[in-house]
């Protein structure tokens, strides 16, 4: 007799096939048989007529790298049936802590409120706090670039130097053998915005030594995005074997001093993404094989 039978429900699986009915059978928390009238027992029956089965949603954008140390049952995601998130994103997180005060500046959602110090000061150490007590979703995490650039530069604007770089290297790889799956830039703030180039592919080499991705959140998204676009897509030229690239457009309401607002170069989101699609084919990249965009855009742009 196995755990658990979900019966009658409508099953999504992820492939892109159709939707089917069919029963689920559940045995020590892996499916052992989908079928659409199981003979199998159960200690336990649930009906799911009317409902979808499908797997858990991967919220590939999140800033969760603090706050489920707060709070680990997510519910906020968990609830809407995220049962992944991916962290460390625009550059973003709590570790590598190199300078306490400084990480906390650069961790969204950081509240001296809820209770929870900075404690570590690898990127293993996080992780080995994050997940030691337990989480309610699997989490994928990013190492942040601004979080290693503070660690080694804080808040200057200066290029750093080759024994500074080797230093952000050794924290990228530290962090990427902790379990990282790529690195994250956040180039509209600071400290990232003071990253030029090669620093980034130095750094996203490291990445790609573990087969990790480069995720940007590009350098502008005003009358130069196009230029933004170039030099994330320049990075993974570089640097990155298989391209793996996540470029992100947000709708934030702010003052870009001369730039003049949000993309106004281009008419309306389908050009931009026309023009992301149309620069990696010229590359000679194929995708949906090497290459994986996302652009997150607010709701109220579609």
């Amino acid at each position: 007799m196995i755990d658990l039978i979900i019966r009658n429900g409508k099953i999504i699986d992820g492939t892109g096939n159709s939707s089917f009915l069919s029963d689920i059978a559940v045995n020590d928390g892996i499916i052992v048989e989908i079928e659409k009238s199981s003979n199998l027992e159960a200690k336990e029956e649930w009906n799911a007529l009317g409902k979808v089965i499908c797997p858990g949603f991967i919220d590939i954008h999140s800033h969760a790298d603090f706050s489920l140390l707060a709070d680990r049952r997510n519910e906020s995601a968990i609830r809407q049936g995220i049962t992944t998130v991916v962290t460390g994103n625009c550059g973003h997180g709590p570790a590598p802590a190199g300078n306490h005060k400084l990480v906390k500046q650069n961790t969204v959602g950081f509240s001296e409120n809820w209770g929870v110090d900075i404690v570590w000061d690898s990127f293993s150490e996080y992780l080995e706090c994050l997940f030691s007590q337990g989480l309610s979703v699997n989490v994928a995490p990013l190492v942040p670039h601004g979080t290693v650039r503070l660690a080694v530069l804080g808040h200057s604007k200066k290029k750093p130097t080759i024994v500074e770089l080797e230093k952000m290297k050794s924290l990228v790889e530290e962090s990427m053998s902790a379990g990282a799956i790529g690195i994250s830039t956040g180039l509209e703030y600071s400290p990232g915005i003071y990253a030029d180039e090669q620093e980034l592919s130095v750094l996203a080499s490291v990445s790609a030594k573990y087969n990790g991705i480069y995720a940007s959140h590009i350098r502008n998204r005003g009358e130069k995005f196009k230029l933004a676009v170039k030099e994330a897509l320049n990075i993974c030229f570089l640097v990155i074997q298989n391209l793996k690239t996540i470029l992100k457009k947000n709708d934030y309401s702010t003052n870009l001093g001369d730039e003049g607002g949000f993309a106004p170069s281009l008419s309306n989101n389908e050009e931009a993404i026309e023009f992301i699609l149309t620069s990696i084919e010229k590359s000679g990249y194929k995708i949906g094989e090497d290459v994986c965009i996302c652009l997150d855009v607010a709701a109220n742009e579609l």
